[in-house]
């Protein structure tokens, strides 16, 4: 069961489990372990769960018995996590300023546009 959690969580952020273990500091050598229904360990498993945002409860059963954030998000937002949770903290917090940037400026714009229609001069 948790080998295939695993590989579908892979296969949805478009990544290979040989890579994501190595970069988690894992032994990919489990693989073939846990394929075979080896039982797998709580680092391994708070590890994946913290990469993947998922509960360990999801990495073992395969369902979700509380709501995770990471079910309801796109795959490219997913992606996007993955990728800043991989910066160090100086970049996450430039990411973090443009972020908030680009919303100001969209919200901006809708208010101006809204504030337009209101006028009439859209």
């Amino acid at each position: 069961m948790f080998y295939d959690v695993l590989l579908k969580l892979c296969n949805q952020y478009g990544q290979k489990p040989t890579p994501v273990l190595k970069g988690l500091n894992l032994s990919p050598g489990n693989l073939e372990k846990w394929k075979n229904g080896a039982t797998v360990n709580s680092e391994v498993l708070l590890k994946l769960s913290e990469h993947f945002s998922v509960s360990i409860d999801y990495l073992l059963k395969g369902i979700d018995t509380e709501k995770s954030p990471a079910s309801e998000l796109t795959e490219d937002e997913a992606k996007a996590l993955i990728y800043y949770k991989r910066l160090n903290n100086e970049d996450k917090d430039l990411i973090k300023g443009e972020m908030v940037r680009l919303y100001k400026d969209e919200t901006d714009s809708k208010k101006d546009s809204e504030f337009a229609k209101e006028l009439g001069i859209s």
